[in-house]
């Protein structure tokens, strides 16, 4: 019955190392050079300045894709503006949602 117990418990424990996957290269400097990119067009802006963003490792629920989604606020010209990027390990990063212009 001890052996029964072990093996689920090692077998349960070994799936989970699965879902603790992340997206090993840091895309932090890209995400901050889209967004200030975007941000000249939608701020009307020539140099706004993007803060470090957050990032934040998730995983899709279909087919299990783990990515990696940064959340870059950026400034300029009186104005501020919130894009979420997402990038994962062999695709260019791209734009998931602008969440808001304030002005």
């Amino acid at each position: 019955m001890k052996i029964v117990f072990f093996v689920f418990v090692g077998l349960l424990l070994s799936g989970c190392g699965f879902f603790q996957e992340t997206v090993t290269r840091d895309f932090s400097i890209d995400s901050q050079a889209m967004a200030e990119q975007r941000a000249r067009v939608d701020l009307s802006c020539r140099n706004p300045k993007a803060d470090r963003p957050i990032r934040r490792d998730s995983m899709t629920n279909w087919q299990y894709e783990i990515y990696s989604e940064y959340k870059v606020w950026v400034e300029g010209c009186n104005k501020q503006i919130t894009y979420l990027v997402v990038c994962r390990e062999d695709e260019p990063c791209r734009f998931a949602d602008q969440i808001d212009i304030d002005p």
